[in-house]
């Protein structure tokens, strides 16, 4: 966050013998510890000679400086939340004028998420069941879950995507066709 050149005069004032700024190419981070360590050995670091008062002043200066960094940090923070509340709001209101909603599944926690709109279509409260992989195939006609279930595992299996419709079967015996797309995604 001390990026700037005042801030360097302060922490040069305080007795840094360099101020570096991220990010850094590694091989030049090394080179610049091998000078600090090769000066350290001949014991010519600039060692700043300040009367406690002085040093004093300079802590106070630091720290007057770490808090007004701090509290731009928390605005940005405060508009960038912001911001996002927004994004979510206009999520749920596009999902739900379009009647589409969206699944996730994190294949290491078992995690799975649904958006409101995916109850809704599913003809049910959040509060009712938890999202499960098992709950959403209970929701899928019984005629169509192996159907679903192969082209899911299919997806784990290849990485590949699929995209296929089928019927749902909600509680009041509603029989509701949907239209799936199912991207698989991994990391390293």
């Amino acid at each position: 966050t001390f990026v700037q050149k005042r801030d360097e005069k302060l922490g040069m004032s305080l007795g840094a013998s360099r101020f570096i700024i991220k990010p850094m190419d590694g091989s030049q981070f090394i080179e610049i510890l091998d000078q600090v360590l090769e000066e350290h050995r001949q014991g010519i670091l600039p060692v700043p000679e300040k009367s406690r008062e002085v040093e004093e002043t300079l802590l106070d200066l630091f720290e007057n400086s770490l808090a007004y960094k701090l509290s731009q940090t928390v605005e940005k923070l405060k508009a960038e939340q912001h911001i996002l509340r927004i994004s979510e709001k206009r999520l749920r209101e596009a999902e739900e004028i379009a009647q589409m909603g969206h699944w996730e599944l994190d294949l290491k926690s078992n995690v799975f998420t649904w958006s409101n709109e995916i109850y809704r279509i599913f003809g049910r409260k959040p509060q009712e069941f938890t999202a499960t992989y098992e709950a959403f195939l209970a929701v899928v006609h019984p005629e169509d879950r192996t159907y679903v279930d192969n082209a899911y595992q299919d997806s784990l299996i290849k990485k590949t995507q699929y995209d296929i419709d089928h019927r749902l079967l909600l509680g009041d015996k509603t029989v509701k066709w949907v239209h799936e797309r199912c991207q698989t995604l991994f990391d390293k």
